[in-house]
């Protein structure tokens, strides 16, 4: 069957955010599966605010509505909270007048999200998935951006908390995040543990390796490189300091990729062994991820079970070695154990600073850098997860189905007479 798909999320392509790529990719898959795929999002552009995306346009198949004026103030924090305010009230409003939907879909890189679809979902009789990719206001506790028990951490949290019981479905990436989900009142048989993918267009490219690296000027180097968003969750001092710990070495050199909330703080500590470069366009990932030797994946202290570093399924893509800096328990150490990666991939904690530059000058001399052959990527390939992903998705949608068909008994000579109630029912019935 044909399932209306009504997507919410404030990033999608062309966006550089990873959210907004992950969920353009499920999108379009849907749309070649012969779905009616729908996208509301946000006309801003990220890195030019005086730029706009389309008001409507078609991707893949799949139509994009776009909502504009959402941004206020963007560089303080009362005006991001006022920007996010406003373009949930917006997204709130536009929802209402689009053509009706089986399954809304809310993403929760966009905090308060779920809880507007949350009440699209009841207005217009559709079923709710949230896809939680992170959980907020807890997320904004541990970046010191909201006080725990401050008014808005506990608002935030009882709404939160409402849209997640809401659901009828829940997709997240890891078992951590699963446990927090519980922890908030969501049923464990409603929740779904599927990861993010290694995109299928990213690969290692040997040919952009070369051409970039001579172009860098990175022909005799060692490149360390951490690409990304380089936000309030992923904290870059450990690397900065390692980065100072190295500045004397002529064959090492460190390269941030991205931009993000500490770009500013990245573009401050550039000196001779640390170049810079923004974000880049996805066909030339494949080049830019392959020309470095050794990946850097960051994850914060205390966001365990609250984010997930997608940046590494397109390193596993590129097949990169790559160090992690994060929790002993997190998804990029469960992923190492996963993927047999052997010497390829390391773990250090934040704080780190010297066994970090000795295993960097350690895999310069060549010791241990390999990818190895026998690596097990299988369970972050990109079409089974997409199926799966489509599967609880079109199970949502049943659910409606069978709820448009309650029967209705009615008694008349002693014979039961069943048949289908015609308003159907509510979200949440």
């Amino acid at each position: 069957m044909t399932v209306r798909v009504f997507f919410l999320n404030q990033s999608y392509l062309p966006d550089h955010a990873a959210a907004g790529q992950y969920l353009a990719r499920w999108a379009a898959h849907l749309a070649r599966e012969g779905h009616d795929v729908t996208v509301l999002a946000s006309r801003h552009v990220d890195e030019d605010p005086l730029a706009r995306h389309p008001a409507c346009e078609t991707r893949d198949g799949v139509r994009v509505v776009r909502i504009a004026g959402e941004r206020l103030g963007g560089k303080t924090r009362v005006g991001r909270m006022l920007g996010l305010v406003n373009f949930l009230f917006c997204a709130l409003l536009r929802g209402v007048f689009l053509p009706k939907s089986d399954v809304i879909v809310a993403m929760t890189s966009t905090p308060m999200l779920p809880v507007v679809a949350a009440i699209l979902a009841y207005l217009r009789g559709a079923r709710l998935l949230v896809w939680a990719t992170e959980l907020y206001p807890e997320t904004a506790v541990a970046a010191g951006q909201l006080r725990e028990k401050g008014v808005t951490a506990k608002v935030a949290r009882v709404l939160s908390r409402w849209s997640m019981r809401r659901a009828d479905r829940v997709i997240t990436l890891d078992d951590q995040m699963r446990r927090k989900l519980f922890l908030l009142g969501v049923e464990p048989d409603r929740v779904d543990v599927i990861p993010l993918w290694m995109q299928g267009d990213v690969a290692f490219d040997a040919v952009g390796r070369a051409n970039l690296r001579r172009q860098r000027g990175w022909d005799h180097k060692f490149v360390v490189m951490c690409a990304g968003n380089h936000g309030a969750y992923h904290s870059m001092d450990t690397m900065l300091s390692v980065a100072d710990a190295l500045r004397d070495d002529p064959g090492i050199h460190f390269c941030w990729v991205g931009g993000g909330s500490q770009w500013p703080t990245l573009q401050d500590h550039a000196a001779r062994n640390v170049s810079l470069i923004n974000y880049v366009a996805p066909g030339r990932l494949s080049a830019l991820l392959s020309a470095a030797d050794l990946q850097v994946v960051v994850m914060g202290e205390a966001f365990a079970g609250l984010i997930h570093p997608a940046k590494i399924y397109n390193i596993l893509a590129a097949r990169r070695p790559f160090i992690h800096i994060g929790p002993e328990k997190s998804p990029v150490a469960d992923v190492i154990r996963t993927a047999d990666l052997g010497e390829a991939a390391a773990s250090f904690r934040h704080g780190d600073r010297v066994p970090m530059a000795r295993e960097i000058r350690r895999r310069a001399k060549g010791v241990g850098a390999l990818w190895p052959l026998g690596a097990n990527l299988t369970a972050w390939q990109e079409p089974v997860l997409l199926g799966k992903m489509t599967s609880v998705l079109e199970e949502a949608a049943r659910l409606r189905a069978t709820a448009h068909e309650v029967p209705v008994r009615a008694e008349y000579a002693g014979i039961a007479v069943s048949a289908p109630h015609g308003t159907g029912v509510g979200h949440g019935g």
